[in-house]
């Protein structure tokens, strides 16, 4: 009773994918332009709820069909930052780039499904966002409800522990396009659970534009996908993990047999969404140049 879902105003810049985010009754505006690409945001932001309390949907569902409906990820992760300097970092140098590694234990994380919905902040009748709301709508107990609905998306964030990998120096000869550094993440990712021996579902990832600001490459954040953190991606600051979690993908990307990308080299039900731009070749070739001696994972 008397209680309302926590909700947010948010954009994400369609040039860089940069994440901004306001509580819905702050008075604060979000910016017109990226103060990362310099580009133009459309002045009008998006909206997600978080439901904590639940909602409400038809007390009759519609007949099942003969056959599954599809199983669709449609959730992004966003990094939005963190509130103190990191816990702990460590550099690596190759031959050809300079990598650091930031480990951090109060990283602020969003992650938001951007299929959108109705909802009803006076009711909780809540229902998918296609087509038009009805005019009119009854409440869960079968009268008449005078709210209107909102048109939003349902996401949450979190603190958790997550690791912030910057690359400087990579070669003109790579590709600074986002199935690189995508193909990149979902490799390290993948062989960060294999090293740990920790569940690929306790871990996720994201790019963070915001590296782009003095490189021309995204930063790589990989979390634990859990609030409060359990410590997995902290772990990558310990002497020698991070050189077992490089050696671990190379091996991973060089022994698979698949043209691009499959389940078992890069693909996951969470990176659906990126299916067709994940290449283990783009993420070997970035691979290498990490590790200073290639031929160990030969």
């Amino acid at each position: 009773p008397e209680k309302t879902w926590l909700s947010y105003r948010y954009q994400i810049c369609d040039n860089c994918g940069m994440y901004r985010s306001v509580l819905s009754e702050s008075s604060e505006e979000l910016p017109a332009v990226c103060d990362v690409c310099g580009s133009r945001i459309s002045p009008r932001s998006q909206q997600f709820v978080v439901p904590e309390f639940g909602f409400i949907s038809d007390k009759r569902p519609s007949q099942a069909g003969a056959f599954r409906p599809r199983r669709l990820y449609g959730s992004r992760a966003h990094f939005a930052g963190a509130r103190a300097e990191a816990s702990a970092s460590r550099e690596l140098t190759s031959a050809e780039v300079h990598l650091s590694i930031y480990c951090r234990e109060d990283a602020q994380m969003a992650v938001i499904n951007r299929a959108p919905f109705y909802l009803c902040p006076r009711c909780g009748r809540g229902r998918p966002g296609g087509g038009q709301p009805p005019s009119k709508h009854k409440t869960p107990w079968g009268s008449d409800c005078n709210g209107k609905f909102l048109f939003a998306n349902l996401g949450h964030q979190f603190l958790t522990d997550a690791a912030q990998l910057q690359l400087d120096g990579v070669p003109p000869s790579i590709p600074t396009v986002d199935a690189t550094w995508l193909s990149l993440l979902y490799a390290l990712l993948g062989a960060t659970s294999e090293t740990l021996q920790v569940p690929a579902r306790d871990l996720n990832g994201c790019l963070y534009p915001g590296g782009r600001r003095v490189r021309k490459t995204p930063d790589l954040v990989l979390f634990d996908n859990v609030p409060g953190g359990a410590g997995h991606t902290l772990r990558l600051a310990e002497p020698g993990v991070l050189e077992d979690v490089l050696e671990t993908a190379i091996k991973r990307m060089r022994s698979c047999t698949c043209e691009t990308s499959c389940y078992s080299c890069l693909r996951s039900y969470q990176n659906q969404y990126c299916h067709d731009e994940l290449d283990r070749q783009r993420a070997l070739d970035v691979l290498v140049l990490m590790v200073s001696d290639p031929a160990r994972t030969a």
